[in-house]
């Protein structure tokens, strides 16, 4: 009987989720240690988190998909830690003052460490409509303006020609979404690094400059330094 099945997945269901909480707490901790020495950043995070107070990203993610406004595989919520996009700053060369986007920022908490932590004026693309009012929201309430944008819309239908670095968690796209995302970053210009999750930008346009592993909010996986050619 399908209820028997699932309630003898329940434990482990709940362990999992234990686990996944504890993970992210430990990533949490990271994250203060190394940057929470910067009260701009540490400010900014503190009124990120008011914003969503006891509501789960994750859920309004889900509600999202449930609505109808999204596809399932770009829908699928999760975080960068600041201790990864460091480390891939790093590796990537990023200096202050280059134009950033991230493809698909969430909640937009990756965009307030790119502009405070590093010193780049970023904006980012994103599909979830809670996501996009509540960041606009407390944009206001920090007063940021230019420098830091997220827009409401498909990056694949976005003017990218301006990115000096751009972030692409794939993870969970589908492999019709993986050969749009090639062609969509296509149209950067030649110098232009891309970091792509989980997955390689198959496509003859780019060069492999690195790859490693790093965590993010649901494990590890790997990261791919591409250079535009």
């Amino acid at each position: 009987m399908r209820w028997l099945h699932r309630l003898r997945e329940l434990p482990g269901l709940i362990l999992l989720n234990w686990l996944n909480h504890f993970w992210n707490l430990w990533l949490w901790l990271a994250e203060m240690r190394a940057f929470y020495g910067n009260p701009a950043l540490r400010r900014a995070d503190w009124l990120w988190m008011r914003s969503y107070g006891l509501q789960s990203p994750f859920d309004l993610s889900r509600r999202a998909l449930q609505a109808g406004q999204l596809s399932e595989d770009l829908s699928i919520y999760g975080e960068t830690p600041w201790t990864t996009l460091q480390r891939i700053a790093v590796a990537a060369e990023l200096q202050p003052g280059s134009q950033v986007i991230d493809l698909g920022c969430g909640t937009g908490r990756t965009l307030l460490f790119f502009y405070y932590a590093l010193g780049c004026p970023v904006r980012g693309y994103e599909l979830v409509p809670e996501f996009v009012s509540r960041f606009e929201a407390l944009k206001v309430r920090l007063g940021l303006k230019e420098s830091v944008q997220l827009y409401a819309q498909n990056w694949f239908e976005a003017d990218l020609r301006d990115g000096d670095f751009l972030l692409l968690v794939g993870t969970c796209y589908s492999d019709v979404h993986l050969q749009q995302a090639c062609r969509s970053l296509g149209q950067l210009r030649s110098g232009a690094v891309v970091a792509s999750i989980s997955y390689a930008l198959e496509s003859p346009d780019f060069e492999l400059l690195q790859r490693f592993e790093a965590p993010f909010s649901w494990g590890r996986a790997t990261v791919f330094l591409q250079r535009r050619i």
